[in-house]
């Protein structure tokens, strides 16, 4: 981090529609605070055409390689690859499949890899993508860049930056969010909550008497809704000494995917009815832009100022006065580019009005709604059409209603007013939804209507919504610095991590306590026994609710209301730390240790376990690729009380010491193994892991012979299928993936080959992207069937043996690009069509072109109009009916995202083939919504049967 002194304090909203700048210049003369500026940032508003904007759309257009004419992506600084801004979102909703927008809310989705290249969301093959994580860098790139234009010798990385982000991201988000800023050079970076922001910047505008402004209301409801979440914050404004009050932030809200990105989505499914036809993906994600585009200037006080970016004409009466007096128009007609002979004319068009936007906003999101009118549904899984888990519950009022009831018990704790449902005295609304003045007074009308008898809620004037959090963020940096008031509360988390009960109750030992306050590091007064040099899993929990423990008390995790947090899964070695020292080597493998977290002031968790006995400390990593739900919570229970002896089994043919052992009892293991544990069809996941970890152990011992290594391949595919469910199933994958390099011993064994390719069947789940390519690069040239009139395929350590087996795992390698699994999917097609209808091949089509994947990524799916060709293909296929039902229901299942669903005429044939053949109801529902799979069918996915206990959602 440089030293530099900072010139200037710069805040930072990184928002999911726009992202602005804000700064404080120290040189400045007088109060600094009358110092605060918003940055013009420069950004193509067209090819070739530079101009300055409060706002930077965030948003990023990948072009074509010849779609720009020389010279249009120039900037004062330079021609980047990818345009960001003003031009982006307009050229984006020109040309379909190349956007990458609401990048700040896949930040926060847990179930894909935030790291990975899959943005624009079911864009296009072909199309380069942008991982959520590098599309946030690209937005701060570009303002580090038009800083140094602006001020090129006082550069943005040596000053200091506050960044805002949602008070209710995560730690695994809020990490994420910091590796954005510095992957654009951006090092020395605050954290700060935009809730907070909000009221710092009302705070500042009213600084020569805040309690005057107050005017006495001491409780303050802060509601930011913005393009992707909603955040909801009260702060309480106490006495203080002398005249300025006392500001403490009681508490933060739920994460709540629910923001303007909703609302565009909605009217897009309105606009899309009145067309008559069902939208693609590509035109789907046009018309989600142009439904935002026409909402912005539909609603904004401007909005006839404003040249249209998108293919929309304003329709009414009197448009020509509104755009002359700058008043927003009463209608617009949004005109969609069709696709195929079908659309007459080749656009489709239909009209949004200004009302019934607002009717919109006001009756779906912000809705009267009554004192005890809950949400629905709490949590994800609604809209799903751009992708992203939506809250399933819309409306603003219910999730409003729901916080006050949630943390009645600390207002009352802090005001001294005890209530079920407190009362805020006052809201202060942040947010481009807020822009309406019907918007604000609905949902103040709403709240105050809760409380009968009560004088109405006081909303706090907000100037300048879409700036008030950058302007905030830069206050903030000044009350940092001991200029201003500062809102205290400390940390709105408390934080826990998961113990090992032996079978008991699941509990957590408290590491950070709510209101713990930043920079301060907090020693939990428990002794533990660390685990060295073996595989061990710290669960990590947080909750915004009313909790009391202290560091190191005990808390039952069911009904607590922990939510999980991405757990810490590693290998500690006794011979390496990661503190100043390390441990010594030979340490032993069970190591006394003390907890130590820390709230760190950029606004992230770290977690320490600190030696008793030594200068040796080790730093426990969040994993930044998936989230808490990716695996199932740690599964304990007693093993069988034979156990013993089956590792005694399995260490007689693969121990250090070869011992004598008979030939026939080499093929029998598996059969010994069941009289000492029982039929291995009721093993449950604890008990096969165990029996991994004895397997794996004598992995280099298989090669004894040609059933020794036959009986390891077989028993550990078993044992780890299919490669994850249990904690640290990632890991024992990895590890027995080494034994992919070292390749087959006994290569002249028809059935070891089979059992290798087997194996890695059974274990897919578990291997990351680049193993499952190096898979498919080893069986991908023997799919397609022999033709003499082509070379035949050669790879090095591979024989064409159990080709059958070859296809079943190609099919499963779900995490390979989806070019390499159409390639896969065309070279089984076409032995189909040379062997027939064989059940595998018609299986493996059904896997490859899956639209819901069993242990995979949505973005690694085949293109649905790739899904449709296979889908025509198999249904001209004369194979028995029954063996059509589960290829067909794979690829006709409703996913709920556009981009991977069939279009409605090809499920209709589907679903025609599947009451053919006599599917069940349940599976004729897959194919007509988006619903789970009962456990049968989840088994014929898998090929096989699952471990006992494993639920796949």
């Amino acid at each position: 981090m440089s030293a530099t002194p900072s010139r200037f304090l710069v805040g930072i909203d990184l928002g999911t529609i726009h992202t602005a700048l804000a700064y404080v210049d120290l040189a400045a003369e007088g109060d600094p605070a009358e110092a605060l500026r918003v940055l013009a940032v420069p950004q193509l508003v067209a090819p070739g055409e530079v101009g300055e904007r409060r706002l930077l759309p965030s948003s990023a257009y990948l072009p074509g390689e010849h779609e720009l004419p020389p010279g249009a992506r120039r900037l004062p600084w330079g021609e980047p690859d990818v345009v960001v801004g003003e031009l982006a979102r307009a050229q984006g909703a020109r040309v379909p499949g190349r956007l990458v927008a609401s990048a700040k809310s896949w930040l926060s989705h847990p179930r894909v890899d935030r790291t990975a290249a899959i943005l624009p969301w079911g864009a296009p093959e072909g199309v380069p993508r942008l991982s959520p994580v590098a599309a946030s860098a690209l937005y701060l790139g570009h303002l580090r860049d038009a800083w140094a234009w602006s001020f090129p010798e006082h550069p943005l990385p040596e000053q200091e930056v506050v960044l805002t982000v949602p008070a209710s991201f995560d730690e695994v988000a809020r990490e994420l969010t910091l590796r954005a800023a510095r992957e654009a050079g951006l090092d020395r970076v605050t954290l700060l909550e935009e809730p907070q922001a909000a009221f710092y910047d009302f705070a500042t505008r009213h600084r020569a008497d805040l309690a005057g402004a107050l005017g006495g209301r001491r409780l303050v409801l802060v509601c930011d809704v913005g393009g992707g979440t909603t955040d909801l914050t009260l702060i309480h404004a106490a006495p203080g000494e002398g005249a300025a009050p006392r500001l403490t932030r009681l508490a933060v809200g739920d994460h709540l995917l629910l923001g303007g990105d909703n609302v565009d989505v909605t009217l897009a499914r309105q606009v899309e009815a009145r067309l008559g036809a069902r939208l693609d993906a590509v035109q789907w994600s046009l018309l989600v832009q142009a439904c935002r585009e026409a909402k912005e200037r539909l609603l904004s006080p401007g909005g006839g100022r404003r040249a249209p970016a998108l293919p929309f004409r304003e329709t009414g009466g009197g448009e020509g006065r509104a755009a002359a007096e700058g008043a927003p128009p009463e209608a617009l007609t949004i005109a969609i580019p069709g696709r195929g002979s079908r659309l007459v004319g080749g656009t489709l068009s239909a009209e949004l009005t200004r009302p019934e936007v607002l009717a919109v906003l006001l009756d779906g999101f912000f809705p009267r709604t009554g004192p005890d009118e809950l949400p629905r549904q709490r949590g994800r899984g609604g809209l799903l059409e751009l992708g992203l888990p939506y809250e399933a519950e819309p409306a603003v009022t219910r999730h409003a209603l729901a916080f006050l009831r949630d943390h009645a018990e600390e207002v009352a704790a802090a005001t001294g007013r005890a209530a079920a449902l407190p009362r805020p005295d006052a809201l202060l609304l942040n947010g481009g939804v807020f822009t309406p003045p019907a918007v604000r007074e609905r949902l103040r009308e709403v709240v105050s209507s809760w409380f009968p008898g009560a004088p109405p809620v006081d909303l706090l004037d907000a100037e300048a919504l879409d700036l008030a959090v950058a302007r905030g963020a830069a206050a903030f940096a000044l009350v940092r610095r001991g200029l201003g008031l500062r809102i205290g509360g400390g940390a709105p988390r408390a934080y826990y991590v998961g113990v090992d009960t032996a079978g008991e109750q699941a509990q957590a030992i408290c590491l950070v306590p709510r209101h713990a306050e930043e920079g301060a590091e907090i020693e939990v007064p428990r002794t533990f026994a660390l685990r060295l040099d073996q595989p061990v899993r710290f669960p990590l929990y947080a909750t915004t609710r009313a909790r009391f423990e202290r560091p190191g008390d005990a808390v039952a995790v069911e009904g607590a209301g922990l939510q999980p947090l991405p757990p810490v899964e590693t290998v500690l070695r006794s011979d390496v730390a990661g503190g100043p020292g390390g441990a010594r080597p030979g340490a032993p493998a069970h190591l006394p240790v003390r907890l130590r977290a820390a709230l760190t002031e950029i606004g992230t968790l770290e977690v320490f376990c600190v030696a008793e006995d030594r200068d040796a400390r080790w730093k426990l990593e969040f994993g930044l690729r998936g989230g808490a739900g990716d695996e199932a919570p740690s599964e304990v229970a007693a093993l069988p009380r034979r156990f013993e002896e089956a590792r005694e089994l399995v260490d007689r043919c693969y121990g250090k010491k070869a011992a004598p052992v008979d030939r026939r009892e080499v093929k029998g293991l598996a059969r010994a193994l069941e009289k000492a544990l029982g039929p291995r069809e009721q093993w449950g996941l604890p008990l096969l892991r165990e029996l991994w970890a004895a397997l794996h152990a004598g992995m280099a011992r298989r090669r004894r012979s040609a059933d020794h290594e036959r009986q390891w391949l077989t028993l550990t595919g078993y044992a780890l299928r299919p490669g994850f469910g249990a904690p640290l199933d990632a890991w024992r994958a990895a590890r027995t993936f080494a034994a992919f390099g070292e390749g087959l011993q006994f290569q002249a064994e028809p059935h070891n080959w089979q059992a290798w390719w087997i194996l890695w069947r059974r274990i897919a789940g578990g291997l990351d992207e680049a193993a499952q390519e190096r898979v498919l690069e080893a069986v991908l040239p023997f799919l397609a069937p022999p033709d003499p009139r082509r070379a035949k395929p050669k790879v090095a350590g591979v024989r064409p043996e159990a080709v059958d087996e070859m296809v079943r795992l190609a099919a499963s390698l779900e995490r390979v690009a989806p070019a390499r699994k159409r390639a896969a999917g065309e070279a089984v097609l076409e032995r189909l069509d040379r062997e027939g209808p064989a059940p595998h091949l018609l299986w493996a089509v059904g896997r490859l072109g899956a639209r819901v994947p069993f242990h995979g990524s949505g973005h690694a799916c085949v293109a649905p109009e790739v899904a449709e060709a296979w889908l025509a293909r198999l249904l001209a296929v004369p194979a028995r009916p029954a063996d059509l039902v589960f290829p067909v229901a794979q690829l006709a299942r409703m996913s709920g995202d556009r981009a991977r669903d069939l279009a409605p005429e090809a499920r209709d044939e589907a679903l025609a083939a599947l009451r053919r053949a006599g599917a069940s109801p349940a599976l004729l529902r897959t194919v007509e919504e988006p619903v789970a799979l009962e456990v049968a069918d989840e088994q014929r996915v898998f090929g096989e049967s699952l471990p006992a206990g494993l639920v796949l959602l």
